[in-house]
């Protein structure tokens, strides 16, 4: 998927996530981030912050790291997607919720290629049931 059909779909989870009510979501950025920034923790942010926190991160790597070219995790409690550096997104959930199912609605609606995991594994090493969906 191009940059600029990531960036569209990070602005409309933010919006369902506001819509929904959901307040808080945890931000992780992946190892390339993390090799520029190495003391970077995932971050408690409300939705209407993410942007401007990946932003910011783009700018702080000065050039070295991109949305959609680097990994950026955002948690929402029952489920979590990761913009990938493959250039696509990955759906995790324990539950399928009203969000996870809009999401999957509209990502089916526009032809949306993704990966899906059905309740992620805990700690233990499990390896995820991962499923690519277009």
């Amino acid at each position: 998927m191009l940059k600029e059909g990531l960036r569209a779909e990070l602005k409309h989870l933010v919006k369902l996530a506001e819509e929904h009510g959901l307040h808080r979501v945890s931000i992780t950025f992946g190892h390339a981030w993390n090799f520029f920034h190495p003391n970077w923790k995932p971050k408690i942010v409300k939705p209407c912050q993410i942007i401007e926190e990946i932003q910011n991160a783009e700018e702080a790597t000065k050039g070295d790291c991109f949305f959609g070219e680097d990994d950026v995790e955002l948690a929402f409690g029952n489920f979590k997607i990761t913009y990938c550096h493959h250039d696509d997104i990955h759906l995790h959930w324990n539950e399928r919720g009203q969000v996870v199912e809009e999401v999957l609605a509209r990502w089916k609606q526009n032809s949306i290629t993704y990966l899906f995991h059905e309740n992620p594994p805990k700690q233990t090493g499990e390896k995820p049931n991962a499923k690519r969906k277009t």
